[in-house]
């Protein structure tokens, strides 16, 4: 992840601290939640739940609740802290913090009878961990948004900044794999170099894996949208692709906002 000073900590917070992160089995992976070690903690003990939606200043989670827990949340004056848990990729143990809030509603989830819905208004700012996470995301989120068709070309130098592994990359056309090479990426798409005259791919649909450094690949899909020359050269061809837009992967704008917040430091 890019390194963050405490102005740009601020302004996430500002800017986004009432805005909302569904926390579904992408972000959870993406961010490095353990679900295991997430709980409401209170005065007398705690109780394990899953965060189904989280921003800077609130939480929606569900929890089993028996009516005697139900009870001592109240007897506390709803006081809760919401413990967070997040692998921490730069040390062996994982980062934990907690969030001190209050219970603003519990309400039942369909027709479970031991499930329910607790919303937590936290009383106080979380933790910078939180804030870089959820920040980063939105600010990807939203810069996917606004600079979907901004191209980068991949060079030497922007292959380091975006913290790919190779260029050299497999592209599945109709799950047959080929060999490709990166030319450029955005968040909308990207340019991809293959052998042969590909002209019967067009509109064909592809899964394009993209090599990052220290990580596993990620895997985006799309339909190839016209296939182009490469002068000079009759055994390779250009194909263009445009990806789902609803399919991108989270890690992916992340890694390609990073790029842009690079070149605004300079």
């Amino acid at each position: 992840m890019a390194i963050v000073t405490s102005q740009q900590l601020n302004q996430y917070f500002e800017k986004y601290k009432n805005t909302d992160v569904t926390f579904n089995k992408e972000v959870i992976k993406s961010f490095g939640l353990l679900p295991k070690s997430v709980f409401i903690k209170h005065r007398t003990g705690h109780i394990p739940c899953v965060i189904y939606s989280s921003s800077m200043t609130s939480a929606k989670v569900l929890a089993n609740l028996d009516e005697k827990s139900i009870q001592e949340i109240n007897e506390q004056g709803n006081n809760v802290s919401l413990r967070y848990s997040f692998v921490n990729r730069d040390k062996n143990d994982p980062m934990n913090f907690f969030v001190p809030g209050r219970v603003l509603g519990i309400n039942k989830y369909k027709d479970n009878p031991n499930l329910f819905f607790l919303n937590i208004q936290f009383t106080q700012r979380p933790p910078n961990d939180l804030v870089l996470i959820l920040g980063t995301t939105l600010d990807a989120v939203s810069s996917a948004s606004q600079r979907k068709e901004e191209r980068i070309q991949i060079n030497a130098e922007n292959q380091r900044i975006l913290n790919l592994s190779s260029k050299n990359t497999t592209i599945f056309i109709e799950q047959i794999p080929r060999n490709a090479i990166l030319r450029d990426l955005s968040f909308s798409g990207a340019k991809v170099i293959v052998l042969g005259n590909a002209k019967f791919l067009v509109n064909k649909h592809f899964q394009l894996n993209i090599p990052i450094k220290e990580d596993d690949s990620i895997t985006i899909p799309g339909q190839i949208l016209r296939h182009e020359d490469v002068e000079g050269r009759q055994d390779i061809c250009a194909l263009a692709l445009l990806f789902e837009a609803d399919n991108v992967p989270i890690k992916y704008k992340i890694q390609l906002n990073n790029y842009f917040q690079n070149l605004k430091r300079k």
